[in-house]
């Protein structure tokens, strides 16, 4: 999964001690401008934008933890920045392989990837260690807003013209969350995997005359997902899609690419899949619309009319999360929404979800 990565903060570790109110000095530079944090390149935003956006969702967060209205602590310009404050410098990379070598190599001090991930790779690695601002916040509120701001959904990507294999593909997610299998899946194929379990391959099943589905890997985040050393597709996403293509009654034929050739790839018409993410709160269904008529939920809960197909209403509205505006950082957010969604492209709901943290060197 290449993607947008939604955190990238002056430094984790930074924000962690601000957050604790802990007066030790963090590793790493000691001007904080030196500070550099790698992060995989996003489609629609430059690093100076994306160093923007952190800058106002820290100060955000930290607001929260501290008790402070944003409006009391933002002290923005009209471009975003901190006036007298010196901005973390972030640094795109196509690839977690060449990101880990600039963290290895000095070029930056910190790289950000999903928890599960970064727990993956310091499993296995006693130089690196993660940094959780989620699990270091003290209240429930800051842990809501990192939840909402600091979190991704992984979703399946499609071009526009496949809205029916979408709602498909919708359908059985659903299907999946409520009998339990999403969650027994991430068991085996991430939680498992991080204490120590060999990541497996994963085989597919055929359908004789069925349509054939083409669908991305990549294997460049494990053990979400992975391509074994002989070239063989395997991990939680791949486990997903295989239960999907069980339901849907469709062949699934996986396709290796370089993470960075997604989007060009879908375009192309050279896949009809990619797995891709967004922030976790969008493209989720409205409550009520989980395959049922809820009982008693007016139209303003997300009731479904008598007869509407639920799953119609699903990508009916999606809005990001309701944040202050220009005192806060909701500007921000509503700009950095169009992150990284190629144009022409449509997303699934997500399947799993997954928030940000910093791997340093010990």
């Amino acid at each position: 999964m290449k993607r947008k990565i939604v955190l990238g903060f002056l430094s984790l570790t930074l924000a962690a001690s601000l957050l604790a109110g802990c007066a030790k000095k963090t590793s790493g530079p000691e001007d904080s401008s030196e500070v550099k944090a790698g992060t995989l390149t996003l489609l629609n935003s430059t690093e100076e934008d994306y160093a923007r956006f952190q800058n106002q969702s820290l100060k955000y967060i930290i607001g929260i933890e501290a008790g402070e209205e944003p409006a009391e602590i933002a002290g923005l310009d009209e471009a975003g920045n901190n006036p007298g404050e010196k901005s973390p410098q972030f640094v795109y990379y196509d690839n977690l392989t060449s990101m880990v070598m600039g963290l290895n190599s000095g070029e930056i001090q910190e790289i950000q990837l999903y928890s599960s991930i970064g727990r993956y790779i310091c499993s296995s690695n006693t130089s690196l260690q993660v940094r959780d601002l989620y699990e270091e916040a003290t209240k429930e509120e800051t842990k809501e807003a990192i939840g909402k701001i600091y979190s991704d959904g992984f979703s399946f990507m499609l071009s526009e013209e496949k809205k029916e294999l979408r709602d498909e593909l919708d359908k059985a997610i659903v299907e999946m969350k409520n009998d339990g299998t999403l969650e027994k899946l991430e068991r085996e194929h991430i939680e498992d995997v991080i204490a120590g379990k060999e990541p497996v391959t994963i085989a597919m099943d055929e359908f004789p005359g069925a349509e054939t589905v083409r669908v991305a890997v990549t294997g460049d985040l494990p053990p979400l997902d992975y391509i074994s050393p002989d070239g063989t597709p395997g991990g939680f996403n791949t486990a997903v899609l295989a239960e999907v293509g069980r339901r849907i009654g469709k062949n699934i034929e996986l396709v290796n690419i370089d993470s960075g050739a997604r989007a060009i790839s879908l375009s192309s018409g050279n896949v009809d899949v990619v797995f891709w993410t967004r922030n976790s709160v969008e493209g989720l269904p409205p409550e009520g619309t989980s395959g049922e008529n809820p009982d008693g939920a007016g139209p303003e809960e997300g009731a479904v009319s008598e007869g509407e197909d639920p799953m119609s209403m699903i990508h009916a509205s999606e809005e990001p999360p309701e944040l202050p505006p220009e005192d806060g950082m909701g500007k921000a957010f509503e700009e950095y929404k169009k992150r990284d969604m190629p144009e022409g492209t449509i997303v699934t709901i997500p399947y799993f979800t997954d928030h940000y943290v910093m791997v340093t060197k010990k």
